[in-house]
């Protein structure tokens, strides 16, 4: 036997928030350095002029080159100060197709009323009412988490398009400040250039300062590598992570295969006991199939002896009768709620004294019927008698009809005994793509 496989360990994915951090962090430090060596270099620029100019000619146009760099710099820092808000903002990526629900809320529900209709509707059996109702138990399950997961997707995708409309006014706002800052480059190009041609020269120590500029220039290049290097391992560390995921992910979806197929084969196991339960209860039921009948027509034949007999009060008993034909009227009605029948609804007398003595019924009076006794006479095939006088003969046809389901009952044949014998395979059809199916074959072990 072949040695399983060894289960993958998950690995962690590496932290991208720490990444970009530090990245950011050696960006900062080569713009700090790159702004000091643009101030040196503007310094030598200025220095090279001519000294030969009154303190006069050098107030004016160094003042206001003085001016311009400094204002040039508060635009730089606010440009800054906008890509660090802009990098601040993660973007949010939404699920892919693959990775939302199959099922909208709307189909939940319209599966859900699909069911209740048809159990409350239709005649199912005690297997078929189980299944149903651990589908609407499974769906009504489901559903808080689809409607969860709208909920979650809409407000990502809320917060993903103030993100966006958030860039684009600091991107505008970034492109105007990016206008200003080359109109005050030029500028400082033009009052450099005046300087020079008015022979304005500004002493400094420009060999210290060259040397300054070039120890700066090998920092930045140096500060650039080490951030192309940092950039490179984490590339390589996500993709050896994402080579593991993808192994760790395969096994799981095997494991959740695995544990489907057990629950199916368990569930075929449970529904061929519960088959072959059904089958030997249904063997050694040994009553009278009759027995319904016989209770029907006693019931009748004492409500038809009562029409006849005034002093005699029939009080109808609600017993779970189950009578052919039999429709449900309203939400809450049932066939013993006179009031749910609204042609056959008894009118109400008009309201007054009652007349002492007792009244006796005439034999061409007419009689009218509770629900239950017409739909029971109606499936007995006994004639509804409509006077006093055809009451007689409702009750003649009563006998008439004990004697034949007597007769019919000593004539039933004997009840042939069946042999129970048990399902080996199951077969499973489930669609593939558009236009294909795939057809399983599942084996049924039952224990011993």
């Amino acid at each position: 036997m072949a040695e399983e496989e060894a289960k993958v360990v998950r690995t962690p994915e590496p932290d991208k928030e720490v990444h970009q951090a530090a990245v950011k962090k050696i960006q900062d430090e080569i713009e700090e350095k790159q702004n000091r060596m643009q101030t040196i270099k503007d310094t030598i620029d200025i220095a090279k002029g001519k000294r030969d100019a009154s303190k006069q000619q050098q107030s004016g146009p160094r003042g206001e080159l003085q001016k311009v760099n400094q204002v040039r710099q508060e635009k730089i820092k606010e440009k800054k100060a906008l890509r660090d808000q802009m990098g601040a903002m993660k973007r949010i990526d939404m699920p892919s197709k693959k990775d939302r629900p199959r099922m909208s809320v709307e189909k939940i529900d319209d599966r859900i009323r699909e069911l209740e209709l048809r159990r409350n509707t239709e005649s199912l059996s005690l297997k078929e009412e189980k299944e149903v109702m651990a589908e609407i138990k499974a769906l009504k399950t489901s559903r808080a988490g689809v409607a969860s997961y709208d909920d979650q997707f809409k407000a990502m995708g809320d917060q993903r398009a103030k993100n966006d409309a958030s860039r684009k006014d600091i991107k505008a706002a970034m492109d105007a400040l990016d206008k200003e800052i080359d109109a005050l480059t030029e500028q400082k190009t033009k009052l450099t250039e005046k300087l020079e041609k008015s022979g304005v020269k500004i002493e400094t120590n420009i060999p210290e300062l060259a040397k300054e500029r070039d120890a700066i220039r090998a920092e930045v290049t140096k500060l650039y590598d080490s951030m192309r290097a940092m950039r490179d391992k984490y590339k390589k560390d996500n993709d050896l992570w994402w080579e593991s995921e993808k192994v760790y992910r395969d096994q799981e979806r095997k494991e959740r295969q695995i544990k489907w197929e057990e629950d199916r084969k368990q569930k075929l196991i449970d529904d061929e006991l519960y088959r072959k339960e059904m089958f030997e209860s249904e063997q050694s039921d040994d009553s009278d199939p009759f027995t319904e009948q016989k209770i029907m027509i006693s019931e009748v034949k004492k409500y038809l002896a009562s029409l006849i007999d005034t002093n005699e009060k029939v009080e109808e008993v609600v017993t779970n009768m189950v009578v052919e034909g039999e429709q449900t009227i309203g939400k809450k009605s049932n066939m013993h709620d006179e009031e749910s029948w609204g042609g056959l609804e008894k009118k109400k007398g008009k309201k007054g004294k009652k007349k002492r003595g007792t009244s006796v019924k005439k034999d061409t009076a007419s009689l009218s019927h509770p629900p239950t006794k017409i739909a029971a006479l109606s499936e007995l095939d006994i004639p509804l008698p409509t006077t006093i006088a055809a009451v007689q003969a409702s009750i003649d046809a009563c006998d008439a009809k004990s004697a034949e389901i007597e007769e019919k009952s000593k004539k039933m044949p004997e009840k042939v005994k069946k042999v129970y014998i048990p399902r080996k395979i199951a077969l499973r059809i489930q669609p593939k793509g558009e236009k294909d199916i795939k057809v399983s074959i599942d084996c049924i072990e039952l224990p011993a």
